[in-house]
C-alpha cells in the first residue's frame, strides 16, 4: 500500500479497480476467486486485465488484508480470495493499524506513535 496524500478517500492509497475489488470482497463470508473479483470489476465499466486483478489480490495477501485457501478444479489449484475484514470500519482500522506500525518502524523514537500502537 502507498499513500498518496492528493487522493481522496481510498483513493489515496488504491487505484479505482482495487477499490472495486475491496468493495466486491468487503462482507461476512465472502470468498471469491480471481475470475470472479474481476468479472464483478468489468460489471462496473471498469477495463482491467484479470492478471491486474491476480496480481492486487496477491499484493492484498502480502500486506495481510486478504487471505486465501486453494481448491482444485478445472485447470489445476485455484485461489479462494476472502478479505479480513466485514466492513469498511473494521478495514479501516487493518489499514489504520499497518501504516501507524510502518510509520513507527521508521520513527521508533516517536512516543505519539508508540502509545497510538500499544492503544
Amino acid at each position: 500500500m502507498k499513500l498518496d496524500t492528493r487522493g481522496q478517500g481510498l483513493g489515496s492509497i488504491f487505484r479505482p479497480y482495487q477499490i472495486k475489488a475491496i468493495h466486491i470482497l468487503l462482507g461476512k463470508d465472502i470468498e471469491l476467486n480471481s475470475g470472479e473479483v474481476w468479472k464483478k470489476i468489468l460489471e462496473t465499466g471498469i477495463e482491467i486485465s484479470r492478471a491486474s486483478v491476480i496480481f492486487f489480490l496477491n499484493d492484498l495477501v502480502v500486506e495481510g488484508l486478504v487471505t486465501f485457501r486453494e481448491e482444485t478444479g478445472k485447470g489445476g489449484y485455484h485461489k479462494i480470495y476472502k478479505i479480513l475484514a466485514n466492513d469498511r470500519a473494521e478495514l479501516g482500522e487493518i489499514i489504520i493499524d499497518r501504516f501507524l506500525y510502518k510509520l513507527w518502524e521508521i520513527f521508533p523514537e516517536n512516543e505519539k506513535l508508540g502509545e497510538l500502537i500499544k492503544s
